[in-house]
């Protein structure tokens, strides 16, 4: 039993032990692991190997968020893991807020103030324009 499984991982062979059916795939770089069938049913399947070797250091991830955002943001604390949250300061506002380190990189982040602030001049707007009879 061999077959290509969401073009990524290749399953060697299917174990069942009671009720519970667990599957032992291959990934791409090589490494073979046996999963339960419901986590390889989310799709969000990852070798846990090569998964920890590329974690960034400090130095790695102030030098991605500074590239990425260019002084919009200012980093405050101390990056400690993708899943961690970090500290960060509009310099629009100098408003700080926390956000996750993963979703700061690969996301597009935006000061919840400054979002704040502009919605509330947009909906002024709106309702400066509909009392001067601009009708939407």
């Amino acid at each position: 039993l061999s077959y290509k499984y969401n073009n990524k991982l290749q399953v060697l062979e299917i174990l069942r032990e009671g009720k519970a059916i667990s599957v032992k795939v291959k990934f791409p770089c090589g490494h073979e692991r046996i999963l339960g069938y419901k986590y390889l049913k989310t799709g969000k399947v990852v070798c846990s190997v090569c998964y920890n070797k590329n974690k960034l250091s400090k130095e790695e991830f102030e030098e991605r968020f500074n590239s990425k955002y260019k002084g919009k943001f200012e980093l405050l604390s101390e990056y400690k893991g993708s899943s961690r949250k970090v500290l960060v300061k509009c310099k629009n506002c100098n408003a700080e807020f926390i956000i996750r380190g993963h979703n700061a990189l690969y996301l597009e982040i935006h000061c919840p103030y400054c979002y704040k602030l502009a919605k509330k001049y947009k909906d002024y707007k709106r309702v400066k324009e509909f009392k001067e009879g601009v009708i939407y």
